[in-house]
């Protein structure tokens, strides 16, 4: 039986389920999966390779298709490696890349006992199951049937035919802009100008806001470490990796200046000092809690982005003191544009 998967993004939203939630569901139910993504990003192959550790399975065989041509940067590449020892060390399956011809196809196949349960094709790449993909994608689940059983065929042949496991293979990465934030849900990309424009406009209402590392935190930059989604029959479904949520000290959410959570003020816009505009909002008690609106992702990967950038952290680490001393910052200053309710974040070091 086929099913169709869309994103279901306003104003286009159908009936019908989204990718990630499906790929999620047979994900828990399987012992073996196969993937053949043209496409991977950092966060899904951190997340496949948390899932694995916390539940101990299931087997993996990834093949990814088009970045032995186009080039992978430093934090995919370590992530992919990551994943790759991960299920190696535990004979759980492999990584590999297409190195015979660029392959863009989209699929992935669900197994359970040596029976196929389902298998997808379409456009979502891997990136898709981690939520808040600004981009509409369209697939094709097929439960249970011979389509099924040919996808999960054809991957196979792939892997065997055309592509290379990724710990014999040699790739010098692709230094890369700071793009993390690229094709997120609520997420703009500004022009130069209008940043100029912001930080020109910026008034005397500031803080200075502590960003804190600890190798056993699970909250704050470290809020991915914290517990994960336990469903009934015991499958982990662990925290992503770019969840953040920062702390502020009662000394700075006492001033009046400070957005107050359940107030008018307690969502707002941020535009960032290299160029990105999203809504962040306060809450918890005394306003603590700093997060972004909707999606912890979304300052996460703003964070963690400018860190993993500048070489001080790698995929699935943890952040530590080190890790903002290495950068050359251990804060995050908070301005308020004039006459405005929309803040402008700044986590620059010179020469970062």
């Amino acid at each position: 039986m086929a099913s169709l998967l869309f994103s279901n993004l306003s104003p286009l939203r159908t009936d019908t389920q989204k990718y990630a939630d499906v790929f999620k569901d047979y994900l828990k139910q399987s012992d073996n999966v196969q993937i053949a993504s043209g496409y991977i990003s950092t966060d899904s192959a951190v997340d496949l390779k948390n899932i694995i550790e916390a539940n101990g399975g299931p087997k993996l065989n990834l093949c990814v298709g088009m970045h032995y041509f186009e080039g992978l940067s430093p934090v995919q590449l370590d992530a992919l490696q990551s994943l790759d020892i991960v299920l190696r060390e535990r004979s759980l399956g492999s990584v590999s890349m297409v190195t015979t011809f660029p392959f863009h196809g989209k699929l992935v196949s669900f197994g359970k006992d040596e029976a196929i349960l389902g298998s997808i094709l379409g456009s979502s790449n891997l990136t898709n199951i981690v939520e808040g993909q600004r981009q509409y994608e369209a697939d094709c689940l097929f439960a249970g049937d011979n389509q099924a059983v040919e996808i999960n065929d054809f991957i196979n042949r792939l892997i065997e035919t055309a592509a290379k496991p990724l710990d014999t293979l040699t790739i010098t990465p692709v230094i890369p802009e700071n793009n993390l934030l690229k094709d997120q849900l609520g997420v703009v990309k500004l022009q130069d100008s209008e940043t100029r424009n912001a930080k020109a406009q910026l008034g005397e209402v500031q803080f200075d806001i502590p960003l804190k590392g600890d190798v056993s935190q699970r909250s704050g930059l470290n809020a991915s470490f914290g517990e994960g989604r336990r469903n009934q029959q015991g499958f982990v479904q662990p925290r992503s990796w770019y969840e953040v949520e920062l702390i502020v000290p009662k000394e700075i959410t006492d001033n009046p200046e400070y957005p107050k959570a359940n107030s008018e003020n307690a969502q707002f816009d941020v535009v960032t000092d290299d160029g990105w505009k999203f809504r962040c909002k306060v809450s918890g008690d005394y306003s603590k809690n700093l997060r972004s609106e909707d999606d912890l992702k979304t300052l996460g990967r703003w964070i963690k982005g400018r860190l993993e950038n500048a070489g001080v952290l790698r995929p699935g680490e943890r952040v530590t003191d080190e890790t903002l001393t290495r950068y050359g910052r251990s804060s995050l200053k908070m301005s308020r544009i004039k006459d405005t309710n929309t803040w402008y974040l700044d986590f620059g070091v010179e020469n970062a």
